[in-house]
């Protein structure tokens, strides 16, 4: 979806998104931290605390539930009404809440520095629809991560999109609220305008066997959501370069 669609959704976002469980995500990235960060060092946040950056952060839900966990979290959306109801949330906490929310272009933003963890969650870039902005994405994540931080990042697949949603309808209607859309996916072969991004899961399993050692020593993975089985490799990789 386009910015100003999400400019329109800010106020009823989260009743569509209440099915999401936030807590398992939450506990599912703390677990691929555990297992897979290098850093061997305090976080940056404030009193040690480990600095998370959430990229396409929404109305900010996944950051204050890390924020509860003892992460300090810095939100980044394009869509400033986004923010706006992540900050009223935020002010709403019962006690002080650390997160800070920027508005930027995931794959443009810019940091005053590095930080100990990066998410992009549910399928937040496949909203980048060009090889382009998907390398300057990752070029970003590998700046500002601190060396031996992990950049967790999730997205939809060609088969996803074209088996498990095929052409369904879907609809729903809650109170006020009516939210309907179709899924359609055309064929790959021969498609000049197929996104370049529905294959990009496929590109990623190739990848593994040709990563290009990293002079940060930074741990990239890539997850489908909480229980599955994630892939790993060293960043950069070969074709981000």
């Amino acid at each position: 979806m386009s910015q100003p669609t999400y400019q329109n959704l800010a106020m009823i976002y989260d009743q569509l998104q209440q099915e999401i469980d936030l807590a398992a995500w939450a506990d599912y990235v703390q677990v691929l931290e555990t297992r897979y960060s290098r850093r061997d060092s305090p976080g940056d946040g404030q009193d040690g605390r480990p600095l998370l950056l959430d990229l396409g952060c929404g109305t900010g839900s996944f950051c204050l539930e890390m924020a509860r966990r003892g992460y300090d979290p810095i939100g980044i959306d394009a869509a400033g009404a986004m923010l706006e109801q992540a900050r009223l949330k935020a002010a709403a906490q019962p006690g002080p809440v650390s997160c800070l929310f920027l508005q930027q272009d995931i794959s443009r933003f810019e940091l005053y520095g590095t930080v100990d963890l990066m998410v992009c969650l549910l399928d937040t870039i496949n909203h980048l629809l060009t090889p382009r902005q998907v390398r300057r994405l990752f070029a970003l994540c590998a700046n500002y991560l601190n060396p031996g931080g992990l950049l967790i990042f999730d997205v939809a697949s060609r088969r996803h999109l074209a088996k498990t949603l095929g052409s369904s309808f879907f609809t729903r209607t809650r109170r006020n609220t009516r939210c309907s859309g179709r899924t359609a996916i055309a064929s790959p072969a021969g498609s000049a305008g197929r996104s370049w991004f529905s294959s990009i899961a496929s590109r990623m399993a190739a990848m593994r066997g040709k990563m290009k050692p990293s002079s940060r020593n930074t741990t990239v993975r890539t997850s489908s959501g909480p229980g599955s089985v994630a892939q790993a490799w060293r960043w950069p990789p070969a074709w981000a370069t």
